[in-house]
C-alpha cells in the first residue's frame, strides 16, 4: 500500500502502521512525505522489528533524522525473520550518525538488496562507515545503492571505491551531485572498470565535481 505524498498526515499514517503491525499482511508499504518525524519513525521501527512479511518500505522525505533512522535500523537488525529487501530512507537528514546506524544494519541483514540513501548529508564519515563495514562482511546481498547528493568528498569516494572493487553483489550505484574531486571519481571508475553489468552514473560526473 502506497499512501505517500497524499497529505494524509502523521496521525493517519501512524494509524495505518499500527494496523499493518497487528495484521502483518502488507508486503509493500509507502509512507513518503507523511511528516512522520522521529516519533513516527520509532513507530515504524516497532513494526519492522516484528514483521515477517514486509519486503518493501519507502519512508523518504519524513524528517526522521539520525535518531529516527537509528531506531528503524535497530528494528530491522533485531528481526531475525525479516524479509525486507527494499528500503528507501532518502531525504531524511540522517547525517554521519545515521550512516553509521545504516552500516551496522547492512552488516547483518542479508535480505536487503536495494537501498536508497539519497540527499541525507552522509558526508565522508557516513559513507566511509558504510563502505568499511560492507567491505568486511559476507552477509550483505545489496545490489542497488543510491548515494546521490550526500556531500561525499574525495576521502569518502576512496572508501567507497575500496568496497566496490571487491563487491560481487552490487550491480547499481548512483553517485551524482557529490563533490568527490578528480581523484575520487578516478578511484571509483577504476573500481568498476571491466564490469559491463555494473550500472552507474560515473561517466556523467565531471572534473569540476
Amino acid at each position: 500500500m502506497n499512501v505517500g505524498y497524499n497529505e494524509i498526515g502523521k496521525a493517519q499514517a501512524l494509524n495505518l502502521v499500527s494496523i499493518f503491525k497487528q495484521k502483518d499482511q502488507m508486503k509493500s508499504v509507502g509512507l513518503a512525505g507523511c511528516d512522520l518525524g522521529v516519533d513516527g519513525a520509532k513507530a515504524v521501527a516497532d513494526y519492522v522489528s516484528v514483521s515477517t512479511v514486509l519486503t518493501e518500505l519507502n519512508i523518504c522525505d519524513n524528517s526522521i533524522n539520525a535518531e529516527g533512522v537509528t531506531a528503524i535500523c535497530n528494528g530491522v537488525q533485531g528481526n531475525k525473520e525479516t524479509k525486507l529487501a527494499s528500503l528507501n530512507i532518502g531525504i531524511n537528514n540522517i547525517g554521519s550518525v545515521g550512516g553509521t546506524a545504516v552500516a551496522a544494519m547492512l552488516a547483518v541483514t542479508g535480505s536487503l538488496t536495494s537501498l536508497n540513501l539519497d540527499a541525507n548529508e552522509l558526508g565522508d564519515e557516513g559513507i566511509s562507515a558504510i563502505a568499511t563495514l560492507l567491505k568486511d562482511t559476507t552477509v550483505t546481498r545489496l545490489a542497488s545503492l543510491d548515494l546521490r547528493a550526500n556531500e561525499i568528498g574525495p576521502e569518502g569516494a576512496e572508501s567507497l571505491a575500496a568496497w566496490l572493487a571487491v563487491s560481487g553483489a552490487l550491480t547499481m550505484c548512483h553517485l551524482s551531485m557529490n563533490r568527490m574531486g578528480n581523484n575520487g571519481v578516478a578511484a571509483l571508475r577504476e573500481a568498476v572498470k571491466g564490469r559491463a553489468e555494473f550500472e552507474h552514473d560515473l561517466d556523467d560526473l565531471h572534473d569540476d565535481l
